[in-house]
């Protein structure tokens, strides 16, 4: 697979990704990453501000004391309440208490007693702004209201509204229900909704399928932007103080009331409070504080999950095809965390909901497969090192360009470097007394024999041309005594020649060499195309050392080697001694070279 197919690909990947994601695929993993943005957003103090004029009147464990009787004989001490409320300023009242006895199973002179109390909630619900909720049963479309005469005096007022909550399957509340469906027709008389129109004086309307006076997520529904912890966010009134009397100047407020007592069944898992911690009547004015404050969450397009999420692809991909390998995780982790920086500020600052998930796991995805793809045409590299090289290098000089591959790519650079032309002498006229399979088993011999020498001193093979062997030094490993370990392997050449015609006698081999040796700068790389290529060096120096090597049967020298060579090393070679052979001269140069024949004890 070609680069660009393989970023194609993924890119298909990560559009799938985004498409699953704009429909919702990811919406779990989504809010429980935005839970976490709602406490570190408190932690950093840049929590959205509260309206003051929000009052949460909490029905506590102390009220049981302080009222004294069974709940059901309560409605006078609510309307107490909620009358002395309304007389110290209180512009609206909410009251998060279904309050519905059962009269039936009293006794008839008490069931008129508590009758007589509920008018007095009922008289405050036809002449205040007193709101009242009901409780709706979606699975079965029941409706569960307040006492007859309690609801009939609200709802005569339009101020009767659903205090139901939205839970997501994991148990966590993050959005207002802005309507139920009651026999097929949607209602927007959401407890919170109803008390943001009456603070507003703007009806919220549902037309065209569309929600008109607030912005929404879904058509259905407003994420609440809870502004800190509750306990903390709103001030707080005891009921049980009230009734005591206690009663602070409330002028403009919107009170609401409901139960904050231990065995209340009213508790709730918010963003900053798990464990049940939440009170009902907490979330209703957290959400009616998003309202009034027009603080609203607003949810990404299904755009911002194909940008982010193909944005995502294409910098992994970059990062994992072109960092250093050692650097990939840390290059992997800063995209992720940057991304999760991003969508922090987004929502901390902007109140953006964007994409997490299929923008994050669309990145790990690219990035782990493009470092996979990288490491397969790595080690693709280090077996095409291995195939092409691994009979012209040692295996030092083979390790050295498995570690760096790059050597090998097409192109060239200048190196000064050490060659080596070696054949053997009167190969012909000895060819001619044997057979072909003879000689085969001969050249065999041979060149199994100098190549031990020639990786011996980390000489690279450049190509062997019937019997001649062209040797580099210098190249493609670097050596800085590269001209030494030539003069040394031309020593060790003979030397060896010499003990195996001892050994096996004048006739079972090739026994005598030619050596030429010289110095110079060259141009070293790869040469071909990306099929085929082929490690070449080219330059003058390459074709002196073949000359002075033509020179050795001349100068019946079994070895030759440049001033330049000698010059290399400071012709200093321990137990080696360098014999002039004088100025020499060589087809194509106008100037004449020194060259040298060696001797070795």
């Amino acid at each position: 697979m070609t680069k660009r197919s393989q970023l194609a690909f993924l890119l298909a990947l990560g559009l799938l990704l985004a498409l699953g994601s704009a429909s919702g695929l990811f919406y779990g993993l989504d809010a429980r990453i935005y839970d976490r943005f709602f406490l570190w957003r408190h932690q950093l103090g840049m929590d959205p501000p509260v309206d003051p004029r929000i009052v949460l009147v909490e029905l506590d464990n102390d009220t049981f004391q302080e009222i004294g009787q069974p709940v059901s004989r309560w409605a006078d001490d609510y309307a107490r309440v909620i009358s002395q409320l309304f007389d110290n300023g209180a512009e609206l009242v909410a009251f998060d208490i279904l309050y519905r006895p059962i009269l039936e199973k009293l006794e008839p002179e008490d069931a008129e007693k508590i009758y007589t109390e509920v008018e007095q909630l009922a008289l405050l619900a036809l002449s205040k702004p007193l709101v009242v909720i009901d409780s709706f049963q979606q699975w079965n479309e029941k409706r569960l209201t307040s006492i007859d005469m309690l609801h009939a005096a609200a709802e005569s007022q339009g101020n009767v509204a659903y205090n139901n909550t939205l839970t997501d399957p994991d148990g966590m509340v993050r959005s207002l229900g802005l309507f139920f469906y009651v026999d097929g027709t949607p209602s927007i008389r959401t407890f919170a909704g109803r008390l943001a129109e009456l603070a507003k004086g703007t009806p919220i309307l549902f037309r065209r399928g569309k929600v008109e006076g607030l912005k929404v997520n879904r058509p259905d529904r407003m994420v609440i932007n809870y502004p800190g912890p509750p306990a903390e966010a709103f001030q707080r009134l005891k009921m049980s103080r009230l009734l005591q009397g206690d009663i602070p100047h409330l002028q403009n407020k919107i009170c609401l009331i409901g139960p904050a007592y231990d065995t209340s069944n009213d508790l709730h898992n918010t963003p900053l409070n798990l464990n049940l911690g939440t009170w009902g009547l907490e979330i209703h004015a957290s959400a009616l504080n998003t309202i009034l404050t027009e603080q609203f969450l607003l949810s990404s397009g299904w755009w911002s999950h194909i940008l982010f999420t193909l944005v995502g692809v294409v910098l992994a991909y970059g990062v994992a095809e072109r960092a250093p390998t050692q650097s990939l995780p840390l290059g992997g982790l800063a995209i992720v965390v940057i991304y999760l920086a991003f969508c922090f500020f987004l929502f901390a600052h902007m109140r953006y909901l964007a994409p997490v998930i299929a923008p994050l796991g669309a990145t790990v995805m690219s990035g782990l497969l493009t470092a996979l793809a990288r490491y397969r045409r790595l080690e693709n590299s280090r077996k095409f090192v291995r195939s092409v090289l691994g009979r012209f290098v040692s295996p030092q000089v083979m390790e050295e360009l498995l570690a760096s591959p790059d050597n090998l790519q097409l192109g060239g650079r200048r190196k000064r470097i050490t060659v080596l032309f070696t054949d053997i002498n009167n190969f012909t006229p000895l060819c001619e007394k044997r057979s072909p399979e003879e000689v085969i088993i001969m050249l065999n011999e041979f060149f199994n024999e100098m190549l031990e020498i020639i990786f011996r001193y980390n000489g690279t093979v450049k190509q062997f041309v019937g019997d001649e062997i062209m040797v580099m030094y210098g190249a493609p490993s670097h050596e800085d005594d590269h001209a030494r370990r030539a003069v040394l392997t031309a020593r060790d050449m003979v030397t060896r020649l010499n003990e195996l015609k001892k050994q096996k006698g004048e006739e079972a081999g090739f026994y005598e060499v030619k050596v030429g040796i010289h110095t110079g700068e060259v141009v070293v790389g790869n040469v071909g195309n990306e099929k085929r290529s082929e490690y070449a060096a080219v330059g003058d120096p390459v074709n002196t050392a073949a000359r002075i090597e033509g020179l050795t049967k001349t100068l019946d020298e079994a070895i030759l080697l440049s001033e330049e060579t000698l010059q290399e090393f400071e012709g200093k070679i321990a137990g080696v001694e360098f014999v002039g052979k004088g100025p020499q001269s060589f087809k194509g140069k106008a100037d004449k070279m020194e060259v040298y024949g060696i001797r070795w004890s």
